[in-house]
């Protein structure tokens, strides 16, 4: 995600010049309903003590979930606080396993963001994105569990890299939201203004391409099954975009946008074959919310059917039961859902549809 809340104080230099269509775009006159108002929101267990769970991997080979934890609040006062990444096995949540960093320290200077799991039987990677140096980091996954650190990659190309999507033992794609960078006051200008200068870069393991450009906010990264697909969240603006991925080459062609009426965030893949967009229905709010634990921000999560492109909305939330959902993740039979700036994630038996379109 970045720092969006700093997202709010472009709006405040906006509005002061009258734009309204901004705040229709960013869904400032929109309602959300209340979370108790929702069906089946009672089958989601918060799970407390694991902060700013901003995204969630599937492991095919354990069945665990690795999580991307980080208490940004706490960050933003002390640059010293270190994210963690998690192995959280969601049929025993109490169990101390889940708790506990695999990272062995390693890097000492670390910020999550996006992770993806890699493995083809042979190979076992988990690939994140340290958003404190701007590099991605591969670690292989051991035998017990652990992450041993065993790449760190970098380009000077890499001004905000927020999600990854791993296609080979060491080649990946990774979304550059902005070009002027998260720590930079632009960066928002860039984000309410609608400007689409973020990129999609790959590595294919020895050199780094622009895959992709003119973005507005790139963000969350999918890539279908058989590799001929990659789906890319443009959270500016209010989309996901689907091109056509040459294997061999890694290069990228347009091929359809599915539109959607809130801001998308991170991509992951449920069991039926439908992609899960964790969304944010309210991004004044949510820059409101990443300031202070005291401001809540609706949640979203829907499912987009690859083939016809309709979305359909699993769950709904005014942020009373989690603010700022950044990811819905299929962990076995239950969902994960993460938050940017939470202490805590909902861990759910079953979402229930509670609108479509």
């Amino acid at each position: 995600m970045g720092k969006l809340a700093l997202a709010f104080l472009a709006f405040v230099l906006v509005a002061a010049g009258g734009v309204s269509l901004t705040l229709h775009h960013l869904n400032h006159f929109s309602a959300v309903a209340a979370a108790d108002q929702g069906a089946g929101l009672a089958a989601c267990m918060p799970v407390v003590g694991m902060p700013g769970v901003e995204d969630a991997a599937t492991d095919p080979v354990s069945g665990l979930a690795w999580l991307s934890s980080l208490d940004r609040r706490e960050r933003q006062k002390m640059s010293t606080v270190r994210g963690e990444i998690k192995a959280f096995d969601p049929d025993n949540p109490l169990d101390p396993a889940s708790w506990r960093d695999r990272t062995g320290g390693v890097p000492a200077d670390f910020a999550p963001l996006g992770i993806d799991v890699y493995a083809d039987g042979q190979t076992h990677r988990l690939f994140v994105i340290n958003a404190a140096d701007r590099s991605v980091l591969i670690y292989t996954i051991t035998r017990q569990g652990d992450l041993a650190l065993i790449d760190t990659v970098r380009d000077g190309r890499l001004t905000s890299p927020n999600e990854i999507v791993a296609v080979g033992p060491k080649s990946f794609y990774v979304s550059n939201s902005t070009a002027s960078g998260f720590d930079s006051v632009f960066s928002g200008l860039e984000f309410v203004a609608g400007l689409g200068n973020g990129s999609i870069l790959f590595y294919d393991g020895n050199s780094w391409s622009e895959a992709a450009r003119g973005l507005k906010f790139a963000n969350g990264l999918a890539v279908s099954p058989d590799g001929a697909t990659l789906y890319a969240a443009e959270m500016g603006g209010k989309l996901v975009r689907v091109y056509d991925r040459d294997p061999g080459l890694g290069t990228l062609q347009p091929e359809r946008v599915i539109r959607l009426d809130s801001f998308p965030d991170n991509l992951t893949w449920g069991a039926d074959g439908k992609l899960l967009v964790g969304a944010i229905p309210k991004p004044l709010q949510f820059a409101a919310h990443l300031r202070s634990d005291d401001e809540i921000a609706p949640s979203k999560l829907v499912r987009i059917d690859p083939g016809s492109g309709a979305v359909e909305t699993l769950y709904l939330d005014d942020g009373s039961r989690l603010s700022g959902l950044t990811v819905g993740a299929r962990i076995g039979g239950k969902f994960l859902l993460g938050s940017f700036a939470e202490n805590k994630f909902l861990l759910c038996d079953s979402p229930v549809v509670t609108e479509s379109r």
